[in-house]
């Protein structure tokens, strides 16, 4: 896979490099249309002004932001940004304008990268002068920064921007952009010589992302050596024919393969591992080079007419391919061990410099484990959206810890969106955190950690579950552990986003409010399922009353104070149904919290009254629902104090 995705990245630049860089560019002229706009270095709020500009000022807009909210054009020389909401489009499509945005995306755009990395020189060579510069993405200094190339360092220059102030360079491998007035052309050479808009990258650039850096880096690495390999088993054949007696042959060389140079930011965030990687890397790199160059240097005295090459030229040419063959070998190797086999059920979560590869937690899915002293926590991804309303429950079993819980953005997961604790002495049957809302479309985090006192290892078991209420929503809890330690997923009643209640096979659903009583005289079993000799999920106690949910074949659905829903026998508790009960002749109230549309007459409205109802007579005229919205008006009795 690794191969076929570096072939069709190679197709594309190919392709690209079909339509030339000078074609006609897709523009926009657009016109300010108030005073003092500012125009700003990057298309964000808040980024750095560079200057501007007022009303009936005229600019070609030749690119849009990523976020379709700021135009590109060009302002005192440079590349600069202007709101859309401040201009007016005089002419030209802006949706034929490309995509384009510094800070993320290279000179060239995606489709025709002129950054990143290449295997290209040139023969036009300049040198920095009394200062290191910064080799960018593109010519300018809003392009993030590739590498820093120090003082005095002679760079292979390759293209020009169209104003002349930057020049396209090679600096150990990578292809980016310095400013020119750094930089003196050697040996009579002259900028105008360079093509405008530089060359094409062999690679794009290394993704700036959050997850991706440290793996992608390595990665690359990883396939730089494999496209290196060539070159060095060409020069093994070479100079152990050498060895033999026999001349090397003359012209047709091997690529010479480039040093790697990582950006400044993922070796400071990931030295330790890195530099020993990288130093190896150029090591090898220098050494295949060397080889090559041998063979060159070699042909350049004598070429075939050279009899024989004297032993202490064939002798450093086997030991460059020696050592090169020493370091390949260790870096593949050492690569391997540093990445991981990343699935398509997989995440790649950094933080505070380490980076991990955590599992994507499965839509619906029950997961069961345990802690241990050596790990106390546990991580998954998953994906969601504003439309989504996340619902996470818990359950413990014999735990001595207390399980606490975190929600954040993947790639910020510090940003917390939910915290949570399932505590082993308050709540030791499980708990439900609820609702959780998200704030974008993209990955999330779901850390749980177990805290005991000092010195005490964790104890006990653990299961959760995860899913979108937005879609159903669970009347009772799901998950919970029986008696005998099993984990059980409960069957109970489900809401549709068209408040239709299914599932859990209820037959009879039942008013709000509703309740069942133990009148066994002892302890009454909960059953998982509607019939005798079910599992057991719980218990009602003597005389205890809990919510009533749902009815059906002799047995009463309810729900236990834990939020473990489960059913009982009709015959064994007292079943008040508040849809259809009557006291005294007159309808009992479906639920306190019910409002004057929910009622259906105003025997309802006055029994909701007497049960403590606030809602129904909110200006206290002793008349209740007598707004316009609602169908009832109804005189009611205040209830007695």
């Amino acid at each position: 896979m690794r191969r076929t995705i570096f072939w069709l990245l190679s197709l594309t630049l190919v392709l690209a490099v079909t339509s030339p860089y000078t074609q006609a560019q897709a523009e926009v002229r657009v016109v300010v249309d108030r005073d003092f706009i500012n125009i700003r270095r990057v298309p964000a709020l808040g980024a750095e002004v560079v200057g501007s500009a007022n009303a009936s000022t005229v600019f070609i807009a030749d690119a849009i932001s990523t976020d379709s909210e700021w135009y590109r054009i060009r302002f005192a020389g440079n590349e600069a940004w202007v709101s859309v909401a401040v201009v007016t489009v005089l002419e030209g499509n802006v949706a034929a304008l490309p995509v384009r945005d510094p800070r993320f995306i290279p000179f060239g755009g995606p489709e025709a990268p002129r950054a990143g990395f290449t295997e290209q020189t040139s023969d036009i060579i300049g040198r920095l002068t009394d200062a290191g510069v910064r080799v960018r993405t593109g010519p300018g200094v809003a392009y993030r920064e590739l590498a820093n190339a120090p003082r005095f360092t002679a760079l292979p220059l390759l293209g020009r921007s169209a104003d002349s102030q930057w020049l396209q360079v090679n600096y150990e491998g990578v292809l980016g952009w310095v400013t020119a007035e750094f930089v003196t052309i050697l040996g009579g050479r002259t900028i105008t010589e360079l093509p405008i808009g530089g060359i094409l990258a062999d690679e794009p650039p290394l993704e700036d992302t959050d997850q991706n850096d440290l793996f992608g880096t390595l990665r690359f690495l990883r396939e730089r050596l494999d496209l290196a390999q060539p070159s060095l088993d060409t020069q093994r054949q070479v100079w152990t024919s050498a060895a033999l007696g026999v001349v090397p042959a003359c012209g047709g060389y091997p690529p010479r393969p480039s040093d790697a140079n990582i950006p400044t930011d993922l070796r400071r965030r990931y030295g330790d591992t890195l530099e020993p990687i990288l130093r190896d890397f150029n090591r090898a790199m220098e050494n295949v080079r060397n080889a090559i160059d041998l063979q060159i240097e070699v042909c350049s005295r004598g070429g075939s007419d050279v009899v024989l090459i004297s032993a202490p030229v064939v002798s450093g040419g086997l030991e460059f391919v020696d050592d090169a063959d020493i370091l390949f070998v260790s870096l593949r190797r050492r690569l391997d061990e540093l990445l991981p086999e990343i699935g398509p059920d997989d995440c790649v979560f950094e933080f505070a410099g380490r980076v991990d590869v955590i599992p994507l937690f499965p839509p619906l899915a029950i997961i069961e484990d345990e802690f241990t002293s050596d790990n106390r926590a546990t991580g998954y991804c998953f994906d969601a959206s504003p439309l989504n309303i996340g619902y996470l429950e818990v359950a413990t079993l014999n735990t001595n810890f207390d399980l606490i819980i975190a929600i954040s953005p993947l790639g910020n997961p510090t940003d917390f969106l939910i915290t949570g604790a399932v505590s082993a002495s308050t709540n030791p049957s499980g708990t439900i955190l609820q609702p959780i809302e998200f704030p974008f479309e993209g990955r999330y985090l779901l850390v749980f950690f177990a805290e005991t006192d000092p010195g005490v290892e964790p104890v006990g078991r653990y299961a959760l579950t995860l899913l979108d209420i937005a879609t159903i929503a669970p009347r009772g809890s799901l998950i919970s552990y029986n008696e005998d330690g099993t984990l059980t997923r409960n069957i109970v009643p489900v809401v549709l986003p068209d408040g239709t209640v299914t599932g859990g096979q209820i037959v009879g659903d039942v008013g709000a409010g509703s309740t069942a009583t133990n009148t066994t005289g002892a302890p009454l079993d909960v059953l998982l399922e509607p019939s005798i000799g079910s599992a057991v999920v719980g218990q009602l106690g003597v005389n205890e009353t809990v919510p009533a949910v749902g009815t059906i074949e002799g047995f009463i659905q309810v729900t236990l104070p834990s939020g473990v829903s489960g059913f009982v026998p009709e015959g064994s508790v007292n079943f008040v149904n508040t849809s259809t009960e009557t006291v005294d002749g007159n309808v009992a109230c479906p639920g306190v919290f019910l409002t004057c549309n929910d009622l259906l007459s105003c025997a309802e409205v006055q029994a909701c009254v007497d049960a403590g109802s606030t809602l129904l007579d909110t200006n206290g005229n002793g008349i209740a629902c007598d707004s316009d919205e609602s169908a009832l008006s109804c005189q009611i009795a205040a209830p007695l104090n």
